[in-house]
Formats: structure tokens, sequence, C-alpha cells
């Protein structure tokens, strides 16, 4: 009898113990623009003509999946084959010369 009740007092307070509500405030994350490296994200419909003519020209099979630029007027792009199994970054300034980084 003694065995039972120890048993029930066990088995009670593991159902206390996992019904408790344990929540937690997560903290808002704020979302900055701009990264370590100075650039900032922009849209690929705002890079300058000379940018988009030397990149199909030296990278014809590339697609640029990511643009951003710093406040050189340095622009960093993302750029995809177009089979989509490799990805490589490529500098490039306002005038289309491509830059050393």
């Amino acid at each position: 009898m003694k065995k039972i009740f120890i048993a029930s007092v066990f088995l009670l307070t593991s159902f206390v113990t996992f019904a408790q509500d344990n929540e937690v405030e997560a903290e808002p994350i704020e979302v900055v623009g701009t990264s370590q490296d100075g650039f900032k994200e922009i849209m690929t419909g705002d890079l300058p003509e000379a940018v988009f003519k030397a990149t199909a020209k030296d990278y014809s099979a590339a697609i640029i999946t990511q643009s951003s630029v710093n406040e050189k007027g340095q622009y960093k792009l993302e750029l995809f084959n177009e089979g989509g199994t490799s990805s490589y970054i490529v500098y490039v300034d306002k005038n289309g010369k491509w830059l050393n980084m």
C-alpha cells in the first residue's frame, strides 16, 4: 500500500511539473540594411547601365542575384552561373570597371 501511495505521488508530481507553462519572450531583432563591409543592398534594377553592360560582356552566362553599393560608388554583385551550380562575388565601379577587393 505504501508503494502505491509513493508511486501515485511521483506520478502526480510529474504531471504538475510538465503542465507548467514556460513562455519565453523573444527580443525583437533590428535589421540593418548595411553589411559589415560598408555595402548597402539595392535593387538590381537600380544598377547603372555601365555595370549591366560590363556584367553582360564579361559574365554573359551569369545572373545577378544580389547587388549592393557603398558610399564610394563601388558595387558588389553576387552572380550565379546559368545552371545555378556556383556563385561568386565581383566588385565593379559605377563606370563598369572591375575592381580587385
